[in-house]
């Protein structure tokens, strides 16, 4: 695909407005959309903040894609993300916990995310992934300490190359895969809803942004953080008294 502007209006996708999204995201990364991240995804979220708002989700979607290219706009939302962003951690505010759609109305419009919350056809509008981790999960009342507890287990290393890694921790802020959770709390939960409890990943505090979703039942909430970060620490320093020449 030849780029001559950086505009989403110029890109030529109206040809794929009627491919099904598994086939849209083979387009996607076959033609490496990820590399225009950087402005494509902004300018996707301010075109769904134009979009008017019907009654019902499916009045909605159905009223703002009336042609081919805002079709394939629409559905480039609803493919898996990474086919957009392929390096999440360093674009999270685009990433995967951030519903492109309503970003663009919240945004625009100032329509909160919790707005949409008890619609119908929630499918119509959120990324497979994320809706399949926000909606109808159960409500847990997990501790902090519980939540640690759950964390440092699922970040545990428990077969490496390197003997001496086993039993050390992935990086939270940066680990993607978790494990050893069965037979727990989240053994049945979608990946994404365990990352959201255990703010690993995007959902972790250095990563998270107002643009996600990170509390199932309240969609517009920022969690505490499990664990503070950038915390000032005082430097040992030596004091005036202390001083080997001072009496």
């Amino acid at each position: 695909m030849q780029i001559h502007k950086q505009d989403l209006l110029q890109l030529d996708i109206a040809h794929w407005a009627d491919l099904s999204l598994s086939t849209l995201e083979e387009h996607a990364r076959s033609e490496n959309l990820g590399r225009f991240s950087s402005w494509l995804l902004p300018q996707l979220v301010a075109h769904f903040g134009t979009w008017q708002v019907y009654p019902t989700i499916k009045e909605t979607v159905l009223a703002n894609t009336q042609n081919p290219h805002s079709r394939t706009l629409y559905h480039l939302a609803m493919i898996t993300r990474s086919a957009l962003v392929p390096k999440q951690i360093l674009e999270p505010e685009y990433a995967q916990l951030t519903p492109l759609i309503l970003c663009g109305l919240k945004r625009s419009q100032g329509i909160a995310y919790s707005h949409w919350q008890d619609s119908e056809n929630l499918n119509w509008i959120l990324e497979p992934k994320l809706y399949e981790a926000i909606i109808n999960q159960p409500k847990l009342e997990l501790s902090q300490e519980r939540l640690l507890e759950l964390q440092n287990q699922a970040l545990t290393i428990k077969t490496s190359k390197d003997p001496k890694k086993v039993g050390q921790l992935h990086k939270a802020s940066s680990w993607y895969k978790l494990s050893g959770l069965m037979g727990t709390e989240l053994e049945t939960l979608p990946l994404l809803y365990q990352h959201m409890l255990l703010q690993t990943w995007l959902a972790h505090p250095q990563n998270r942004r107002v643009t996600m979703i990170l509390d199932p039942n309240n969609w517009d909430q920022m969690p505490q953080p499990l664990v503070a970060i950038n915390t000032l620490v005082k430097p040992n320093l030596t004091t005036y008294s202390d001083l080997p020449w001072i009496a």
